[in-house]
């Protein structure tokens, strides 16, 4: 819902995740995109 717009709304980076990820252990790599141009809170 709307709740999930304002969380990516303040959001620094999105974390990419497959098709398959359901269950993600400490320690897993994946990718990050870094979100430019936001305000230090």
């Amino acid at each position: 819902g709307s709740h999930l717009l304002a969380h990516l709304a303040r959001a620094d980076a999105l974390l990419e995740l497959r098709e398959e990820d359901t269950d993600l252990p400490a320690g897993t790599i994946r990718e990050v995109i870094l979100l430019t141009g936001q305000e230090p809170r």
